[in-house]
């Protein structure tokens, strides 16, 4: 279900701050489209969810990817998910943006496989509230939000395998220079010697 350790995506500090804009920002569409229409509780609920996915994703490297095992994996992605799908139902649709950062993180860590049956469950989780609207917009809403997945999924992968060549690219050049230190120290014993010689 994982990908292998190599193939992991390190977004560091910068990663929890995109996440952080991609939720307030979702939030901000969210509110510009529905607006006053849902009453302060329902939007009291939909905050708390939203910080409880804020939580959760600052907590991952801690908690749920530190080690990384698949159960715990499995848990992060399928909780963060369930929260995702709850404010697009509440929010009626508007709130699919946080969905995106989820996918990136998914793609990063799961093999191709799993990532596609995740991607799946995030399809429907963004089709769900869209059940209510006219079947043509509905269509024309999953087909650009199929796009926008597909393109995460396609720069996360990118991103992953610049980080992999990155990361070689500084072991071999740690490499390279051990070697020449231990032919510079070898150098220096074979001069000494036939020296002493």
């Amino acid at each position: 279900m994982l990908a292998p350790l190599d193939r992991r995506f390190d977004a560091g500090g910068r990663g929890n701050i995109l996440i952080l804009f991609t939720v307030v920002v979702a939030y901000v569409a969210g509110f510009i489209g529905i607006g006053t229409r849902l009453g302060v509780t329902t939007w009291a609920v939909l905050i708390l969810l939203g910080v409880v996915h804020l939580g959760l994703s600052a907590a991952a490297d801690n908690i749920f990817f530190c080690p990384a095992t698949s159960l715990k994996v499995a848990v992060y992605l399928l909780v963060q998910l369930a929260i995702c799908l709850a404010v697009q139902c509440i929010g009626s649709g508007y709130f699919w943006l946080m969905m995106m950062p989820l996918a990136s993180t998914a793609a990063a860590i799961l093999s191709r496989w799993a990532n596609a049956v995740f991607y799946m469950m995030v399809l429907t989780a963004f089709m769900a509230p869209l059940g209510w609207q006219q079947p043509e917009i509905a269509i024309q809403n999953t087909l650009i939000f199929g796009c926008a997945l597909i393109f995460v999924w396609i720069f996360t992968e990118v991103s992953v395998r610049d980080q992999q060549i990155r990361r070689d690219v500084e072991r071999l050049a740690r490499e390279l220079e051990e070697a020449n230190t231990r032919l510079r120290a070898s150098a220096a014993q074979t001069e000494e010697l036939a020296r002493s010689r």
